[in-house]
């Protein structure tokens, strides 16, 4: 059965319009079987247009037009099939076997999908119904989120441009990288040519969450590595027991320390106290305080600590 509004040369009527409005509109295409126990879906259900429109919205009328109200309370749009596919890909030189499948042709990517929301959920997870309840149920085995484009961009900025709001990835494992992959596999083959990272914030917190929430390793490898800071650069250990502080013109070391290797000092070298297996002068050694090859009391150890930086707490998301 068909209902067609074409004229004799097979155009569409113009300003022909088919409308149906009813409460409850059902389009089925499904198979009875078993003697009416099974209802299987079966064939296709096709709609093709230039502008195609599925909407839940209250309408009122206003200078003698019915315009768009608000959305309609507790309304919902489902579509659920073993594959969903959603495609604005541009199909050119197609051609077809005899049995109507595609042999040859290209399908380009064109135009945009939009989606708008207040909440906007992608998810792969088993679900269970427990008490009238639908609850998580674990979740899907082997299941997937893939993205992938030539850019990608991920933004929570406001209308006047200013960074808001967060972005939070969380996972048991966690690989930010810029690699060239196998082009079958997608494994990683090799560090991507002239690729750069870069990440920074006004402040940045690495390996602690909070003083007791802390990794257990936290490992940096590179052929070149530079640490910079304006002010103050300081490394602690044990809570400030040992450190090592940059700060100005000034290097301070706290805490017992080992050199093991030889050391050459470029300028004036001072201590209230030396220990000396052998000392050797190559031009002259001079003290008042030494006399008949005894030297004289020493003074006390090296200066008090004063670490200047101290561990923060990462902000709560």
């Amino acid at each position: 059965m068909g209902v067609s509004m074409m004229d004799d040369e097979g155009k569409l009527v113009e300003g022909s319009n088919f409308s149906v409005r009813t409460e409850n509109i059902n389009l089925m295409a499904i198979s009875s079987e078993n003697e009416g126990k099974n209802q299987n879906a079966t064939g296709s259900v096709s709609i093709t247009s230039k502008n195609v429109n599925i909407e839940a919205i209250d309408y009122e009328a206003k200078d003698g037009l019915f315009t768009e109200k608000e959305l309609t309370a507790d309304s919902k749009v489902s579509i659920t099939a073993k594959t969903i596919e959603v495609a604005t890909t541009n199909p050119k030189n197609i051609e077809h076997d005899d049995d109507g499948n595609v042999t040859k042709g290209e399908y380009t990517a064109e135009g945009d999908v939009i989606f708008r929301s207040k909440n906007f959920t992608v998810e792969s997870l088993d679900y269970e119904v427990a008490d009238g309840e639908m609850k998580m149920k674990a979740l899907t085995k082997d299941g997937k989120v893939a993205i992938r484009a030539e850019k990608t961009d991920v933004l929570a900025a406001d209308a006047e441009g200013k960074a808001a709001g967060s972005i939070s990835l969380n996972a048991k494992a966690l690989a930010v990288k810029s690699m060239d992959v196998d082009k079958e596999s997608l494994a990683d083959s090799a560090l991507a040519a002239g690729s750069t990272m870069t990440v920074v914030s006004e402040k940045m917190y690495l390996g602690a969450k909070s003083k007791d929430l802390k990794s257990k390793k936290l490992q940096a490898v590179s052929e070149e590595m530079g640490l910079f800071a304006d002010k103050t650069f300081e490394a602690q250990q044990g809570d400030g027991k040992a450190a090592l502080q940059l700060d100005g013109d000034q290097t301070q070391i706290y805490g017992a320390t080992t050199i093991n290797d030889k050391t050459e000092v470029k300028g004036e070298l001072k201590a209230p106290k030396g220990s000396f297996d052998s000392v050797e002068a190559k031009s002259s050694l001079k003290s008042p305080s030494i006399t008949d090859g005894n030297a004289a009391g020493g003074g006390g150890g090296g200066g008090s600590r004063s670490t200047k930086l101290s561990i923060e707490d990462a902000p709560k998301e």
